[in-house]
């Protein structure tokens, strides 16, 4: 199974997915000619549009269950048993879904792994979402403003916390500030603000809270809006939040038993989702439990057995499933993404190394083996809907596959193979160790194919196959391995840029010590730049990535989910946990 990345959607965010999975804000750099909300070009004011988010066949985002280790966003309901006019919808039930790991550590603001956002959704709420068309609808603010350099939200007046306490304008502006901290190293800087450089204040008197940079940011309404916003009783003493939630959301969690389950239970109150969407809504549960199951066969069994409602299964694994009569909903995520570990004692840190080891690839034949044919060329970094910058930056952007120039760059380089065929240079040899998240056969065999491809450039292979619970840690720390391979679900490209520029953790999320000095310099201006414009500087961001051989894009993956006494409400979109209803089969 992967083990991905995933930045916290507002709802609109990184696989880095089953149902759960890492780096997200709001289509403002769409390069469609949509409508003051969909847009940031100028001062303008954006509504809130409180009426019921509209039916719509167009594609949903994640959170469909058990989702595939690859799979991180649902299809709209065309024509299914459930979801419209005439569903038996079950009151008071339990929806059960999988995670292919212990989130950990629960703290939604410095939260990194799909497994803790997907879980910490249930708990926490954030000042606005999207609907299925990717339009600004309320969340915590029921009204909001914005121009280039600032955003204001006006909060709805009957938000609770889980505890009972209200959440006013001081307690949201809390949350920015404990993530504007260095010191607190929050996973929200980066991928929904750009920086700690930014203000925030708040009028309890007139119900508002807002944000205020220095500089144009195309992204700042969603961005800022995204954040997941902790009650007074959570940032009073942080440690806490690592095992229990202290939110506004439409659920509380009630049990965390490490590596066996969390269950979360319904607030009953609740009125402030989506649009104004409530837990008063049929079919909502009464609890939600997640299993960790870290075998993607083994919860296509539970599913099978009834102890799941939704599964999310491998190509070999539909087969199992289909003719059954149950719900299905396809997605294409990704996606899976090699990038090169560039810490100066890295073989990898050499440019040389990097283009010789990529011009080994068949990239071709590795999207079909690691995606089990169920695959496609990624077209960029970012991939899940709304994905408002639809701009294809990968195509004729790496090469094909050419063993003669590979051994040449490597030559040229001083990178010379020796009597056993293995190169060395200055005396060290040219020896590469491959991690990757185990548990998925595909991903497997893919990387047996690629340890084949360099032996046969000269560079051995030392493959690391490491549970999707450990996986991130051992990314994150650095220090043994050259190559990943991991999924990363994004809808917005600047969600990318903590995790190729910047510090290295624990400084910062730049896990693999990209450094690049176009990277930055393009994501500055994307930044400050709106429109159609803003996308085009974003897509010559993520080439320049491309051309310095920092990260490879390899596989946008297929996946199918199937539901059981479930199914996806209409017109809900990414990420919400009032997505799903229980129904009678």
């Amino acid at each position: 199974m992967r083990a991905s990345l995933r930045g916290r959607s507002p709802r609109p965010g990184g696989r880095l997915s089953r149902p759960e999975q890492l780096l997200a804000p709001h289509p403002v750099q769409n390069d469609d000619a949509a409508g003051a909300t969909r847009r940031e070009a100028g001062p303008a004011s954006t509504q809130p549009r409180e009426e019921r988010m509209r039916t719509t066949t167009r594609q949903l985002a994640v959170l469909c269950g058990a989702l595939l280790l690859a799979l991180t966003a649902c299809t709209a309901n065309t024509g299914d048993k459930h979801g419209g006019k005439g569903v038996k919808y079950v009151q008071g039930g339990t929806y059960t879904s999988s995670i292919s790991a212990d989130p950990g550590n629960l703290n939604p603001l410095i939260a990194q792994t799909s497994t803790a956002n997907y879980a910490v959704a249930f708990a926490y709420d954030t000042l606005i979402n999207l609907d299925v068309e990717g339009n600004v609808v309320s969340g915590l603010a029921a009204k909001w403003t914005t121009t280039p350099t600032s955003a204001t939200y006006t909060l709805r007046k009957d938000v609770t916390c889980s505890d009972g306490s209200k959440l006013d304008p001081r307690a949201v502006a809390a949350t920015f500030e404990w993530i504007k901290d260095p010191k607190n190293a929050s996973s929200q800087i980066g991928g929904k603000l750009p920086s700690t450089d930014f203000t925030v204040t708040s009028d309890n008197a007139a119900g508002t809270v807002t944000v205020t940079l220095p500089h144009p940011y195309g992204f700042l309404l969603v961005g800022a809006g995204a954040v997941p916003i902790v009650c007074p009783a959570g940032l009073a003493d942080p440690k806490l939040m690592a095992r229990t939630t202290y939110g506004t959301g439409p659920f509380t969690l009630k049990e965390n038993v490490a590596d066996d389950h969390l269950t979360f239970a319904v607030r009953k109150d609740y009125r402030w989702g989506p649009g104004g969407l409530g837990t008063n809504e049929p079919g909502t549960p009464a609890k939600v439990v997640l299993k960790v199951v870290k075998d993607s066969t083994t919860a296509v069994n539970l599913f099978l057995s009834g102890q799941l409602n939704n599964v999310a299964a491998t190509a070999l694994d539909q087969a199992r499933l289909n003719g059954h009569g149950f719900e299905t909903k396809a997605a294409l995520a990704g996606p899976d993404d090699m990038f090169f570990n560039q810490r100066k004692d890295r073989p990898t840190a050499d440019l040389a190394v990097r283009k010789a080891l990529t011009l080994a690839l068949d990239l071709p034949e590795l999207v079909k083996v690691v995606s089990q044919n169920s695959g496609t060329r990624p077209e960029s970094l970012s991939l899940l809907a709304p994905r408002p910058c639809r701009i294809d930056t990968v195509k004729g952007q790496l090469p094909t596959r050419d063993m003669t120039a590979a051994r040449h760059t490597l030559d040229q380089a001083g990178w010379v193979a020796g009597a056993s065929g293995t190169r060395a240079k200055a005396g060290r040899q040219l020896k590469v160790t491959l991690l990757y998240p185990s548990g998925d056969s595909g991903v497997a065999a893919g990387m047996e194919l690629v340890s084949q491809w360099w032996k046969d450039l000269g560079a051995p292979v030392k493959l690391k196959g490491v549970a999707p619970s450990a996986f991130v840690a051992e990314l994150f720390g650095g220090n043994t391995w050259d190559v990943s391979l991991l999924g990363v679900q994004l809808t917005y490209p600047n969600q990318f840029a903590p995790y190729a520029s910047g510090a290295v953790p624990p400084g910062g999320q730049n896990f693999s010590a990209v450094s690049n000095a176009d990277y930055p310099r393009l994501i500055d201006q994307a930044q400050r730049t709106t429109g159609q414009a803003g996308c085009q500087l974003w897509a010559k961001s993520e080439q320049a990535l491309f051309g310095n051989f920092d990260v490879i894009p390899v596989a946008a993956v297929k996946g199918v989910s199937y539901l059981q006494k479930a199914t996806l409400r209409n017109g809900v979109a990414d990420g919400q946990p009032l997505l799903v209803a229980l129904v009678a089969n």
